[in-house]
């Protein structure tokens, strides 16, 4: 889990100014811990946020890939990664 929140955290230096960043944590559920919002703006809250994920429990990938997938408007932006 550390290792995960580390490269996710330093997945920002990557990002340019109009790239965005959301970030899910999952278990046996989903949701937004980072909500997608442009990289630049929030840098030290995201940061934050990131560190602060705890592990809790399941590893249910399904949820977090499809609420990843809607909230990014996947499909509508000339490039989206998940």
């Amino acid at each position: 889990m550390e290792m995960a929140k580390e490269a996710a955290i330093r997945s920002l230096d990557d990002l340019g100014p109009e790239d965005q960043i959301g970030v899910i944590a999952f278990d046996s559920i989903a949701d937004w811990t980072v909500p997608m919002q442009k990289a630049e703006e929030n840098r030290e809250s995201i940061t934050k946020a990131i560190g602060m994920i705890q592990p809790a429990g399941g590893t249910s990938i399904l949820p977090a890939l499809r609420l990843a997938v809607q909230g990014m408007g996947f499909g509508k932006k000339p490039r989206s990664l998940i």
